[in-house]
């Protein structure tokens, strides 16, 4: 009877034992560019993303006093550009996916939320639900982790619309994809991390296609590692916008038009892009006026890469920065030491700015930034 009841209690104890075996049988966690956990119906994955970094800034204090403005100091100073935890994942069984992206380095000290969403998973259309980068320009919509410089083209701030609250519905198949959205817009007071303040909103479309053999859009430089042949890609996008700003003093309309173009081969890559923007204030005889491109090429050879970068801005602005500027143009070049692709490098980048002035005036700028970008 004694041993008996002994086989019974460990049955019993055995029962749980070979339940929870089962249930780690069912979940798998494991690292692949990211620490991922994967349930029978869903998954979750993290991702950390650390660029600390070193600039020194030369600013042109005698160029400045010339056009008018207040002379500058040079600064030489450490930094963290990002600091982030990434989560992304799938539920019922991937019918919808979602991602939240916090950056701990916000300029705040408190963080700042950069995207937020939940993405249904249709066929053949997805539909994407919060706050999010809009589809429009290229070099913004590449992940600041898969950059060749650790800084995007001087274009990218004055043309870029960065992420907005909204809802984005696209079809990708590879080569050929297709991104329509509509979001909160540019009215004073709106933006990231900002709900609306009016029934005004900004409407973006965006298409591109690449060939078979060009890899990935969303990241800079040839990275290829098996058919390095000849690849291009090429795409476009539209804003169309509506708001209420102070600077332009009541209601504007806004209207932009961006176009991409890269080729890859044997390691080499050249990019470049076009953007244009026009903003006319419907209570003033004003307006901005703005275009601009850039053109970037790179090489890698192993795990050096190397690369330039020449960017011009035409503004054409009656109110605004850029009042009484003739042109802005960007010279960069850089070198990269890649330890595990774009998940670890060493950046080093080296950029002139010069600005030239519609009196003749012109001041220039050198930054110089060394910045170790890790994402794991």
């Amino acid at each position: 009877m004694r041993k008996l009841a002994l086989a019974a209690l460990g049955g019993l104890m055995a029962l749980p034992l070979s339940a929870q075996a089962d249930d780690h049988d069912a979940v798998k966690v494991f690292y692949k560019n990211g620490t991922t956990i994967e349930f029978p119906d869903a998954d979750i994955k993290f991702n950390v993303q650390l660029q600390p970094r070193y600039t020194y800034t030369d600013l042109d204090s005698e160029g400045r006093v010339d056009a008018g403005e207040d002379p500058v100091d040079d600064t030489s100073s450490f930094s963290m550009r990002r600091a982030r935890l990434i989560v992304t994942g799938n539920v019922l069984n991937k019918q919808f996916s979602y991602q939240l992206n916090n950056d701990f380095a916000s300029s705040t000290g408190g963080g700042e939320m950069k995207d937020a969403w939940i993405q249904w998973n249709g066929e053949p259309m997805k539909i994407r639900f919060g706050q999010m980068k809009v589809p429009f320009t290229r070099q913004q919509r590449v992940s600041s982790s898969k950059l060749f410089f650790p800084d995007r083209s001087l274009l990218d701030e004055v043309f870029s619309h960065d992420r907005e609250f909204g809802v984005m519905g696209f079809f990708e198949a590879g080569e050929a994809n297709l991104y329509t959205g509509l979001y909160n817009g540019d009215s004073t007071d709106e933006g990231k991390n900002r709900r609306g303040v009016d029934n005004k909103h900004n409407f973006y479309a965006a298409a591109d296609f690449s060939s078979e053999n060009f890899g990935s859009r969303g990241e800079e430089g040839d990275m290829r590692k098996d058919d390095r042949g000849l690849g291009f890609t090429v795409g476009g996008s539209l804003l169309y916008g509506e708001g209420e700003s102070e600077d332009f003093g009541d209601d504007f309309d806004q209207i932009g038009l961006n176009a991409d173009a890269a080729i890859r081969v044997e390691g080499a890559e050249l990019q470049a892009e076009y953007y244009w923007v026009n903003a006319e204030a419907d209570s003033l005889d004003a307006e901005l006026d703005r275009n601009g491109f850039y053109l970037q090429g790179t090489y890698m050879m192993d795990k050096i890469g190397v690369g330039g970068r020449f960017g011009l801005i035409e503004p054409d602005d009656d109110l605004g920065d850029f009042v009484g500027v003739d042109d802005i143009q960007e010279y960069t070049l850089g070198i990269d030491y890649f330890v595990n692709g774009h998940y670890l490098k060493v950046q080093n980048q080296v950029t002139f700015e010069v600005t030239n002035f519609e009196n003749d005036d012109d001041l220039t700028d050198l930054r110089y930034v060394l910045q170790l970008s890790g994402y794991f």
